[in-house]
């Protein structure tokens, strides 16, 4: 069931996920290509081929990871919830993060990919086959404990925190739907940016170096970093990245709440149009 209180099906909030990712990711992308050149110390072009190289593996990528999250909140949903069907503010929030734990299956993978394009501007075909040749699809796997922290955390930011705020605003303070959704979706995304930032530069890290001859472990990685900055090394790019968490935090509900309605919608006008064909079958 989705916030508005229609119940969908696992396969439509699936649907709705992967087309409310593809938008986002067309919107966000450049600060995507920013936010990784900051972490990794490469330099910031300006150009159009700079900003959007990766969109086609990040949005075929992304697609997947938010139909994924859409579609295992609404599968998990049963388990968490009370004897009622309902979900208490802290069961939304977790039945979230355990979809965005799952999401990070597909995320971890594309990223790597994606972040290895970046770096020596190959095509998406000749990435993949680099990495597995010289690595093994083993290699695929790596950051992947960095992305399901940072993945849960997100989601839970997303389809619970950001629900549960914008209803308690409503509720408590009596603000108008569109105050509380602006304010419960700026403090998601700006959390979600905090909490989430340094799984993010450290998993950047981790992946930036797959194809290097020594390898990096996590702990490694970790240090380096705080040698390296303290605290502040592990919000490199914070600014781009905050940016786009916040952006997508409205742009992935809205587009949510819209394909709801509209699927609502066809629904309906589906149902009327079968019953009005009934009623001159019978007449």
């Amino acid at each position: 069931m989705s916030a508005n209180g229609k119940k969908f099906s696992f396969w439509e909030q699936t649907g709705i996920g992967g087309l409310s990712g593809i938008i986002e990711v067309c919107c966000t992308q450049p600060t995507v290509a920013v936010k990784n050149a900051l972490q990794e110390a490469r330099p910031i072009h300006f150009t159009p081929r700079f900003m959007y190289t990766g969109l086609v593996v990040n949005a075929a990528s992304i697609a997947p990871i938010t139909a994924v999250q859409f579609g295992a909140n609404m599968a998990l949903t049963p388990y968490f919830a009370g004897k009622d069907g309902t979900l208490s503010p802290v069961m939304k929030v977790a039945t979230a993060c355990s979809a965005g734990m799952i999401s990070s299956l597909v995320s971890g993978p594309a990223e790597l990919v994606m972040i290895q394009q970046q770096r020596f501007n190959t095509s998406l075909g000749g990435t993949f086959k680099s990495l597995v040749s010289q690595r093994g699809p083993a290699i695929m796997g790596k950051g992947l404990s960095l992305a399901a922290g940072r993945d849960g955390l997100y989601v839970g930011f997303v389809l619970g925190t950001c629900s549960v705020v914008t209803s308690q605003l409503q509720q408590s303070f009596g603000l108008s739907p569109s105050a509380a959704f602006t304010v419960g979706g700026l403090a998601s995304g700006i959390g979600a940016a905090i909490m989430t930032h340094p799984f993010d530069t450290m998993k950047t890290k981790v992946q930036g170096n797959a194809l290097e001859p020594n390898q990096a472990s996590i702990p490694e990685v970790f240090r380096s970093i705080w040698k390296e900055g303290g605290l502040g090394g592990f919000y490199k790019g914070f600014t781009a990245r905050g940016v786009r968490l916040t952006a997508a935090m409205f742009i992935l509900n809205i587009s949510k709440s819209k394909m709801e309605d509209a699927l609502v919608a066809f629904k309906s006008d589906s149902k009327n149009t079968t019953g009005g064909e009934s009623v001159r079958q019978v007449l």
